[in-house]
């Protein structure tokens, strides 16, 4: 738990993330991660940095819970981060991930909530955002060697072709300038990101959703003709089979953890903190790395 340093009241924050944390630890048996951004400024969920760091914190943990509660309040990222977390914290031996959202999972948090959950405890009003892939590759930003083959491959398939007529060559010179511009590369990456993202709905959450495949594909990524939508706490419970509206005490033990914490970012001029009952991250702002906290 977190204590005073060098004589140093414990701040409001720190109190609020020792409650939360001994409540969980006392009435659900495990560990907490919580996981807070600034909506204003918030880091990227990406698995490069914010792996990284996150796989270093939660290695002090790894031998104290088998069950693993994050609270969450974040929001754009990698579409792949998902699988990066749910790969380390796994083969970390925790094997339960529970999220506890009193706010918000933006698209990137809202997809590692869906795909990485056991369980998930929201409130009534939490909102959780549909997925969302943007893609932009400028035109002399590095590609991804199998994407610029993919490209390479469709343009040449297109010089190749015997006897071209006027429509062959429109098309040819179309995907040129599309490839000159990078509007190709965008094109291919996001077939790419699509087809990843399918793949994660398809074999990673069939088992976990009350619904359809197909139902939830329409809510979360939409369709031609209609936009995805936002989801609330109450909506999730008839979506998700594990999601369940948070007790009184979770409630206001999250939302004082919470509220403390972009207060806490707002003095500070932070950008995110993370933090474990051993150590403290804070993204942005005075402080950039690891703060490692005494376990007392």
């Amino acid at each position: 738990m977190f204590g005073s340093i060098a004589g140093a009241p414990v701040s409001k924050y720190r109190d609020a993330f020792n409650r939360m944390s001994k409540f969980l630890r006392d009435k659900h048996d495990g560990c907490l991660l919580a996981l807070i951004f600034s909506p204003s400024s918030a880091p990227s969920l990406d698995p490069s940095f914010l792996g990284t760091k996150l796989s270093l914190l939660l290695q002090d943990i790894k031998d104290e819970c088998s069950k693993l509660f994050v609270q969450l309040l974040a929001f754009g990222g990698s579409i792949t981060f998902p699988e990066y977390f749910d790969k380390t914290v796994r083969n970390m031996n925790i094997n339960e991930i529970i999220y506890i959202i009193p706010t918000r999972a933006g698209a990137s948090a809202s997809l590692m909530v869906a795909v990485t959950h056991d369980k998930m405890y929201l409130n009534p009003w939490t909102i959780l955002d549909p997925f969302n892939i943007s893609i932009s590759i400028p035109p002399g930003a590095p590609k991804d060697i199998s994407l610029f083959i993919a490209m390479s491959e469709l343009i040449m398939d297109m010089m190749k072709s015997e006897g071209k007529d006027l429509t062959q060559q429109i098309s040819y010179q179309a995907l040129s300038l599309m490839a000159a511009h990078g509007t190709l590369y965008e094109y291919i990456e996001a077939q790419r990101l699509l087809n990843y993202l399918n793949d994660l709905i398809e074999y990673r959450m069939k088992d976990k959703l009350k619904i359809s495949i197909d139902e939830f594909k329409e809510i979360f990524l939409g369709t031609e003709s209609k936009p995805p939508s936002h989801i609330s706490g109450t909506e999730a419970i008839d979506i998700f089979k594990e999601a369940h509206i948070m007790d009184d005490e979770m409630q206001k033990l999250s939302s004082y953890l919470e509220k403390s914490a972009l207060e806490e970012m707002e003095n500070t001029s932070t950008n995110g903190i993370i933090v474990t009952h051993k150590s403290e991250m804070r993204i942005g702002g005075t402080i950039q790395v690891a703060q490692m906290i005494p376990h007392l």
